[in-house]
């Protein structure tokens, strides 16, 4: 009789083992959800994500590429102070967030560090999911000799957030519309 416990809880045992392992295997195949909002305007329509195996390489443009020539997405314009809210779910462990000025095709517009990729703050409720950042003006958009890039929503700006879990390294991509600089309130 005691051969006959010993080799149920055994079986019990590589059974539960099984589906622990089974378990998170799928879990690393799922894509951890983002939203992205301005005010009540749900932005996340312009995301583009990948798995990344390395670290990431800042100056890859391939996702900002395929957000702009993807005719299903309208790129939406933003205004120069709004705040940016971004959902994390689950929350990442860490997460990194740059900028860069685009052109239309979705190549970055200056390929020189800092201004091909800056670094943006973000302020994260440690008890939350969501991180938040105000849409402040770049002075990289002001380098522009081009005149429409002055034009209301004349600049193209792409943000990448890599986001790390346990069990993955994340890449997002998302590009808006602006302004180039706030309108000078001088009479």
């Amino acid at each position: 009789m005691k051969k006959a416990h010993w080799f149920t809880l055994m079986a019990f045992i590589l059974v539960c083992s099984l589906l622990v392992i089974m378990m998170n295997s799928k879990q690393s195949h799922v894509v951890p959800e983002i939203t992205l909002k301005v005010g009540n305007d749900d932005i996340s329509s312009t995301l583009k994500s990948r798995t990344l195996e390395d670290p990431a390489d800042f100056e890859d443009a391939s996702l900002f590429r395929a957000i702009m020539n993807d005719p299903a997405i309208t790129i939406p314009y933003v205004k120069l102070g709004e705040t940016v809210h971004i959902s994390l779910h689950p929350k990442p462990k860490s997460f990194e967030v740059r900028e860069g000025i685009l052109l239309t095709d979705g190549n970055f517009k200056y390929n020189r560090q800092p201004a091909q990729q800056q670094p943006v703050t973000l302020n994260f409720n440690d008890n939350e999911n969501e991180a938040t950042f105000t849409l402040n003006e770049n002075v990289f958009a002001l380098l522009s000799s081009n005149s429409q890039d002055y034009q209301p929503g004349g600049t193209i700006r792409g943000y990448r957030l890599v986001c790390k879990w346990e069990d993955r390294t994340q890449e997002y991509a998302f590009v808006i519309k602006t302004d180039a600089h706030k309108p000078s309130t001088a009479k």
